[in-house]
């Protein structure tokens, strides 16, 4: 997309891109009367979400959440992703920019740079840092990694006044929003805060710091996340405690659930231990009313539209953790319709919502818990890399320093050094299809009669009783992630 002809069919495309939008009639001073133009354009994002949930509990929603779109918006309910890595900085990255991850450049959350050989997270940027805190390596800083503009980029590169912000609980959700010249705010499981980096700004705005100049991130230390329905309500989701469920960050596996992640006062453990409740959904808000009232979106002087882009990522979490099959996730989902009900109310306080365009989306759906399908006669389960290769299947032995090869049935093998322990050497196998291969049909390999090691094993055929080792020259190839 590129100029004015750009941004007329990127907000087309932002309203079918989202799985929901409303949108109420207001009409610029300088607008023709035919083609009414928001003051504020609102992009969310459930991370995580898959439609039958957002469904599935209807009747225990609040006039102004989730049913405000539902029946008063329009609804696009046959929406696909045309990627297959459906993770959440591919979608991030493609639900704003309305480009396909071979045009945008994110094909995964992180992937092995083919000519570097190592480990690319998609927003890590080494040139910027953080403001105000230490920044980890491969930390999510800017879109360097994305390779076109966004909605936000084509608004105010046609206006060059609009202002674009996006806050979420994870970087690569922010900066994929926020496209290249908007502002991303993600969360730091380092303080509780919403922080940015460099490349967006070279300090803090005053509204930021007077928003945290009172630590708010800390007022819910010592809550407990309990059920917010009675017990009743909660019939049509899986029970609590069940015997695949983790008790991860120290949040148990029952209600009520303490949040403090073990902590006896506000730290690291709580920041990130809270993000994985509905109380993370409750952070963002606040921080989502302060950058309103701050940098006074859907006022804009100008006289043009802002855009407030949110992605919602506490439900990714309550998903991977419980399942979206689960209780938790049940009540997580209608926390965050009460969560919408509280943000729209003071949308229509502050700008009012007839001068609004809210849509919703999601980066992706989540399937139910293996073992909670297998309960239900479906053929499910896990697949423990550690384990994929019983002991009496063939081992790989090699000798060059590097090597891998594709067997003629689309079979990758790639390794890495050998040394004089069993233990310490890896092997690394991808199978693009199912076919079975001997070692013998293997170019490079050959069989061998050393004694087995007692690693994993990992070979390039299951089907002969042999070991095969590698006999080849060192050749290289890059394997994704």
């Amino acid at each position: 997309m590129t100029g004015l002809s750009g941004i007329s069919s990127g907000l087309r495309a932002l309203a079918a891109a989202g799985a929901l939008a409303l949108a109420w009639p207001a009409v610029a001073a300088d607008a023709p009367a035919s083609k009414p133009l928001p003051k504020l354009v609102v992009f969310m994002v459930v991370d995580g979400f898959p439609q039958e949930q957002l469904v599935k509990y209807y009747d225990l929603y609040a006039r102004r959440g989730f049913k405000l779109l539902l029946d008063d918006g329009a609804w696009f309910s046959n929406n696909h992703y045309s990627h297959a890595t459906t993770y959440t900085g591919v979608g991030h990255a493609t639900l704003l920019s309305c480009a396909h991850p071979y045009k945008h450049g994110v094909v995964g959350n992180d992937w092995i740079d083919k000519k570097s050989r190592k480990r690319v997270y998609s927003t890590e940027d080494a040139r910027h840092k953080y403001l105000d805190e230490e920044t980890p390596e491969h930390a999510g800083t800017s879109p360097f990694n994305m390779k076109v503009t966004t909605v936000g980029d084509e608004l105010m590169y046609a206006n060059g006044k609009s202002r674009m912000i996006a806050i979420a609980g994870k970087d690569r959700s922010a900066i994929g929003l926020a496209g290249q010249l908007g502002t991303a705010y993600m969360h730091s499981t380092t303080t509780g805060r919403f922080i940015t980096s460099d490349y967006y700004m070279k300090d803090y705005p005053d509204w930021w710091k007077k928003f945290y100049a009172g630590k708010p991130q800390d007022r819910y230390f010592g809550k407990q996340w309990t059920m917010l329905l009675p017990e009743e309500a909660y019939a049509r989701s899986a029970p609590d405690d069940r015997p695949w469920t983790t008790n991860y960050k120290g949040l148990g596996t029952r209600f009520p659930h303490a949040i403090s992640g073990g902590a006896d006062q506000p730290n690291k453990s709580y920041y990130d231990a809270m993000l994985w409740t509905p109380y993370g959904d409750d952070l963002t808000l606040d921080f989502v009313k302060a950058a309103v009232e701050g940098e006074n979106l859907g006022q804009n002087p100008a006289g043009v539209p802002d855009i407030l882009a949110i992605s919602w990522t506490s439900h990714d979490y309550v998903n991977h953790l419980f399942g979206p099959e689960s209780r938790q996730s049940q009540d997580q989902t209608v926390r965050l319709d009460r969560v919408l009900s509280d943000l729209f109310d003071f949308l229509d306080r502050r700008v009012g919502l007839r001068n609004v365009v809210v849509s919703l989306s999601a980066d992706h759906g989540f399937m139910n818990i293996p073992e909670f399908s297998s309960s239900r006669r479906l053929d499910a389960g896990r697949i423990d890399p550690r384990r994929w290769w019983p002991r009496s299947t063939p081992r790989c032995r090699r000798s060059s320093a590097t090597a891998s090869t594709s067997s003629p049935g689309g079979t990758r093998i790639s390794t890495s050094t050998t040394t004089s322990s069993p233990r310490a050497s890896s092997t690394r196998w991808r199978s693009r299809t199912r076919r079975r291969s001997s070692c013998a049909a293997t170019p490079g390999w050959r069989r061998s009669t050393r004694a087995p090691s007692s690693r994993p094993d990992s070979c390039p055929t299951r089907s002969s009783p042999s070991r095969c080792t590698w006999r080849g020259t060192s050749r290289s190839a890059a394997t994704s992630s």
